[in-house]
């Protein structure tokens, strides 16, 4: 069994023109396990309260402001990178080795805004320490109901979160994969998990395997646009 994040079963391909597996020849999906979205916060200096003001303050002064992700090429990277494309906006990526300095130099001040995992955001949204702006999902967060998408803020269809999924490997039977789903539909919606998922910022979702597989095709076609129009490379 694999567990998977949207990273390696769809951006990944976007990235990488030579891979050693294809997640759609290689895998047969299960089902998909939760997603959660993405945070666009912003240091509480910043005068930006939601994603309006962000984009404003962006076109007030091209070029002033920027934004952190854990690395290049991370979903991080994609959702901002697809926000100055929608927006034309030129607001500059700031790429850090990792979440850790990421999140030192934006609590300091020295990084204005940053794209986050939820997980991640969520104590220092809540303690105040970050302004949260914009969720990347295509629904507002259950963790934050009155943070607002950035699809309800101008940008239909905006959607870049991360989710998780089970696959196992293609060939495998028919009715191994039905049992596996029917074990793992019953697992996904009991309280203990639900109630675990809602600590970590994500939410259930659960699925057919025909559902999972068509997710991960739309996946890959989106982020191949989006890789292909922002002119993201990697060294």
């Amino acid at each position: 069994l694999l567990m998977s994040t949207s990273g390696e079963a769809a951006l990944n391909v976007a990235l990488y023109p030579k891979m050693n597996y294809d997640p759609v020849r290689d895998f047969a999906p299960v089902t998909q396990v939760g997603i959660s979205p993405l945070v666009l916060v912003v240091h509480p200096s910043l005068p930006a309260k939601d994603i309006k003001d962000y984009l404003a303050l962006a076109k007030r002064q091209p070029g002033a402001l920027s934004y952190s992700s854990i690395g290049a090429g991370s979903a991080q990277h994609i959702a901002g990178e697809w926000m100055k494309l929608l927006n034309n906006v030129n607001v500059i990526h700031v790429a850090y080795k990792g979440g850790g300095p990421q999140m030192i130099d934006l609590l300091g001040g020295h990084s204005p805004s940053a794209f986050l995992a939820l997980p991640v955001a969520a104590p220092n949204i809540k303690s105040g320490r970050v302004r949260a702006v914009g969720m990347t999902s295509a629904k507002r967060s259950t963790a934050f109901p009155d943070v607002p998408t950035f699809d309800e803020s101008g940008m239909p269809g905006f959607d870049v979160s991360q989710w998780w999924a089970v696959f196992v490997p293609r060939g495998t039977a028919n009715d191994i994969i039905t049992r596996l789903h029917g074990e793992l539909a019953a697992i996904i919606k009991t309280q203990e998990i639900r109630n675990r998922m809602a600590e970590l910022g994500a939410d259930p979702v659960g699925g057919t395997p025909d559902q999972l597989g068509e997710l991960v095709r739309s996946e890959i076609a989106k982020f191949r646009k989006i890789v292909a129009d922002a002119k993201i490379t990697l060294n």
